[in-house]
């Protein structure tokens, strides 16, 4: 399946840009405290300043252990053995991850024979699309094993675990089979590449979610490890900034790929307003840093910085 959408995410994950806008009026810093307009503009700047950079580290490390993963996964010892209808030694450390890290969605390991093993959080797929699988109650786990090799045709078993990782149900399919990691996004990147890779964003075979893969060539295939944009923005939603303001992940050409949520925001609020005029600012090659724009004929400050992944 080829990238929902090229959104020019290179350079490094996010040459994305994260921008923050936060009304005055609703900060500890307006201009009913100050006397004129001159003195509150810079102490507004300031607070903006301070209030970025939190929420921009707090992004990065998010992102960076994800990083990490793919960047030291051709040292894991076991990362070139094939995987078995019984699993893969590699599976206690796959599941460690996705319950240390929970911005992860999946982990797999791609092989150049086509087969493929897969550990994945249940969370991120959608109900329905969890009974259509026969992921019975209590399924917190999936592992999926596709087998290639010298076979006359391949074999895939989906296997559903508890949170202790006990086996609660197990599908075996020989029929026709048509994921290939070869022919993934995430694969073809890392294959030809020495360094750590991140995607555009694309649909997820799984959840048929939107979210971005960043992954890692071992001697033998790729290593990739999955992030959701809808993670990406209950990320955002969580942080404080996001009670007075809006938090956003904007591409360098004004994409929006993540927000704070707008759920219990009325139609016509002033944020849906400043998520436009974020996108508009970031587009704008002359801009500033922070400035002030007019949202709806209220003062918002603004400030845009990259993320440096």
């Amino acid at each position: 399946m080829k990238p929902l959408s090229r959104f020019s995410i290179t350079v490094s994950l996010f040459t994305v840009t994260l921008s923050v806008a936060l009304a005055l009026a609703a900060t500890i810093i307006s201009y009913t405290h100050y006397a004129n307009r001159e003195t509150a503009l810079p102490a507004g700047r300031e607070l903006m300043e301070r209030s970025a950079e939190v929420v921009r580290l707090q992004t990065a490390s998010l992102i960076e252990p994800i990083n990490a993963i793919a960047r030291y996964s051709g040292d894991w010892l076991d990362v070139n053995v094939d995987p078995k209808a019984s699993g893969h030694p590699a599976r206690k450390r796959l599941i460690s991850f996705l319950s240390a890290m929970p911005q992860i969605a999946n982990i797999y390991i791609g092989y150049e024979d086509g087969s493929n093993y897969l550990v994945g959080a249940t969370r991120t797929l959608p109900e329905a699309r969890l009974e259509e699988m026969g992921a019975p109650e209590g399924t917190v786990f999936r592992e999926q094993i596709i087998m290639r090799g010298d076979r006359s045709r391949p074999v895939q078993i989906d296997r559903f675990l508890d949170e202790n990782s006990v086996t609660l149900h197990t599908n075996s399919n020989e029929d026709e089979i048509s994921y290939d990691p070869r022919e993934r996004p995430w694969y073809e990147q890392a294959i030809d590449s020495p360094l750590v890779e991140r995607t555009d964003v694309y649909l997820f075979t799984g959840s048929k979610r939107p979210g971005l893969t960043v992954s890692k060539r071992h001697a033998r295939g790729v290593v990739g490890v999955d992030i959701t944009l809808s993670d990406l923005s209950s990320f955002l939603d969580s942080e404080p900034q996001a009670r007075t303001g809006v938090l956003a992940i904007i591409s360098h050409e004004g994409t929006l790929l993540a927000h704070s949520s707008l759920k219990d925001t009325p139609e016509g609020d002033d944020r849906y307003a400043a998520l436009a005029a974020l996108q508009e600012q970031v587009r704008n090659p002359d801009r500033d840093k922070i400035t002030t724009v007019a949202v709806s004929g209220h003062p918002w400050m603004t400030h845009i910085s990259a993320i440096g992944l």
